[in-house]
């Protein structure tokens, strides 16, 4: 998928096998909402590749060949609320796994902690880690409002369409 500002959830993805597949792959898609989802036996769960803005919530991704939820070249996203809450901790566990080898850079997210220790206990690592710092201190803005120009010709595209069907309903 190469689409911004798309809402993704309520979805039980699997089975997206084969190297780079994803069950839910926003590539190149900046300001989606990931919410609700789970993903599970694809070679990786959840991949932003080249993504940002993004919020991925509430979302489970277990029994993936390669990650649950992995960042490549992604920033400025607001992961909160993946995996399970532990109540000892006061955090979400698993809400980042990372089960590959290699080391992932997941840079300014916001990750819902405040702590050094409430986000590491959040990730998960296998044998890779996780480089976190600089992390965000409170949510980004990951569905900001249109531009007005934006807004503008969005509305006179409506318009034109709204004639265009017009004269063809006229014409019959």
């Amino acid at each position: 998928m190469t689409s911004d500002y798309v809402n993704i959830s309520g979805f039980n993805v699997t089975g997206a096998t084969g190297n780079w597949k994803a069950g839910i792959y926003p590539h190149f898609g900046d300001h989606c909402n990931i919410s609700d989802n789970t993903a599970s036996g694809s070679y990786y769960g959840i991949l932003l590749d080249s993504s940002s803005y993004n919020t991925l919530t509430n979302n489970t991704a277990n029994s993936n060949d390669i990650v649950g939820i992995r960042l490549s070249n992604a920033d400025y996203n607001n992961i909160i609320s993946n995996g399970n809450y532990n109540s000892g901790t006061g955090g979400w566990e698993w809400n980042f796994y990372n089960g590959q080898s290699d080391a992932v850079v997941a840079e300014h997210n916001y990750w819902v902690a405040t702590t050094n220790e409430t986000i590491e206990a959040s990730i998960r690592e296998n044998t890779g880690s996780v480089d976190y710092h600089p992390s965000l201190n409170e949510p980004g803005p990951c569905a900001p409002v249109p531009e007005a120009v934006t807004i503008i010709l969005f509305s006179i595209g409506l318009l034109v369409l709204a004639g265009y069907v017009v004269l063809r309903w006229r014409r019959k």
